[in-house]
């Protein structure tokens, strides 16, 4: 799935921190997916300053692999935010694009997390 680097930072902060060793092997994995390398950084011009990230290319998307587990663990921390009534603006897209089925539209992504 593409994935913008706003949409990275949705999930990255949406993920649990707890499970059991199938999930907590999982999203080891998938954190290491959604994180960003030093070439990365480099590349789209992030940095960080006064509480927040920013990053110059804002059309910039990684190609992130789900395995069975990760989708799982996505979706059911996605759902569990919507029944709780805590999904924030940012997770809209991953919402519509895992529970849904639909895709993420990378123009309504912005530089700043």
């Amino acid at each position: 799935m593409k994935l913008s680097v706003k949409d990275r930072f949705a999930l990255l902060n949406l993920l649990p921190t707890e499970g059991n060793i199938m999930t907590i092997r999982s999203l080891t994995k998938l954190r290491s997916e959604l994180g960003f390398s030093d070439k990365e950084i480099k590349k789209i011009g992030m940095v960080s300053a006064e509480g927040s990230v920013t990053w110059e290319d804002k059309d910039y998307v990684k190609d992130v692999e789900f395995g069975e587990i990760a989708t799982e663990i996505v979706k059911d921390s996605l759902t569990k935010s919507n029944n709780e009534s805590k999904l924030t603006a940012e997770m809209i897209p991953l919402y519509e694009a895992f529970i849904e089925g639909g895709t993420i539209d990378k123009k309504e992504s912005k530089g700043t997390a």
